[in-house]
């Protein structure tokens, strides 16, 4: 079966020994050809995050007062330098104040510390304004 964008299971149908990918909206798009660039595209996106971990902590620590991204398409993974989920009645009013992006299969779709949506992480580190935080 070719590598799909949203290969959750309930995009997935099986049928004896056969499985079949079921979801309209991304069924002629596969990613195979890009296989053989994800191991070294994700290894430089985490080397990425890791160097801004290490110098914007608070862009980008563990706890980041000043996160680089607000919202964005699967934010907990790799590259993402997000602000830490505030919880409780306060917090849901806090980010229904927020702007919101396209979705996650649009572009662009993070919401940088700006509250300007752009395609990456990178892309909000590029518009972070460095100097005068320093």
């Amino acid at each position: 079966m070719p590598l799909f964008e949203d290969m959750t299971t309930w995009n997935l149908y099986m049928t004896g020994s056969t499985m079949f990918y079921i979801d309209q909206d991304s069924q002629r798009q596969t990613y195979d050809r890009w296989l053989p660039h994800a191991a070294p595209l994700l290894s430089a996106v985490s080397s990425y995050r890791h160097t801004l971990e290490l110098l914007a902590p608070e862009q980008c620590g563990p706890t980041p007062t000043d996160a680089l991204v607000l919202s964005g398409p699967w934010t907990p993974l790799v590259g993402s330098c997000i602000r830490k989920q505030l919880r409780g009645p306060q917090a849901a009013a806090a980010d229904a104040k927020l702007p919101r992006c396209s979705n996650a299969l649009a572009k662009p779709n993070v919401l940088c510390h700006d509250l300007q949506c752009r395609d990456t992480f990178i892309d909000c580190a590029a518009a972070y304004p460095w100097a005068e935080k320093s």
